[in-house]
């Protein structure tokens, strides 16, 4: 009997804090995306589960927007289909926001915190992007002196599992 572990990383943003990418400015482009995008999923129920937004006219606001979509992100029953569909229309929601910001790695539902880790949010989505090419790590002072000294100077990252 064996126990995989390994470790993942990535920077967490809630649906809150996603939702903050909404203006009243792109209100309506958005709308209109995902409105579009909603009516071209050929399957029932992917459309019946994105209902909320395709019931939106043009004249609803930003508050209308982000109510839907968090309605959408609150259902439980949703949880299951954010491996597709729905993670699909939050890419293009970003991508029309702002096409330089990376794409979503994924959306996660974090059970349980001891297993998770204690600072991620727990029973909630969580839009995962990968953190490469976020960070720029320099040497400082005392690192230039260590690779002086030792030669390399690379960071290793490792898991620890106790029976």
């Amino acid at each position: 009997m064996g126990t995989d572990v390994w470790t993942e990383s990535g920077i967490i943003k809630t649906t809150e804090a996603m939702c903050g990418l909404i203006t009243e400015k792109n209100t309506s482009s958005l709308i209109a995306v995902s409105k579009r995008y909603a009516n071209s999923l050929k399957k029932e129920e992917e459309r019946k589960i994105l209902e909320p937004i395709c019931e939106l006219t043009s004249s609803s606001d930003r508050y209308d927007f982000v109510d839907a979509l968090a309605s959408i992100m609150s259902n439980k029953e949703n949880w299951s289909e954010f491996d597709g569909f729905i993670h699909t229309l939050w890419n293009k929601i970003v991508k029309k926001v702002n096409p330089k910001l990376p794409k979503i790695g994924e959306i996660k539902v974090f059970d349980n915190p001891r297993e998770s880790g204690w600072n991620v949010p727990i029973d909630e989505p969580c839009f995962v992007f990968s953190d490469s090419g976020m960070y720029k790590k320099v040497l400082t002072n005392k690192g230039k002196n260590f690779k002086k000294h030792l030669g390399d100077c690379e960071e290793t990252n490792w898991s620890v599992m106790s029976y």
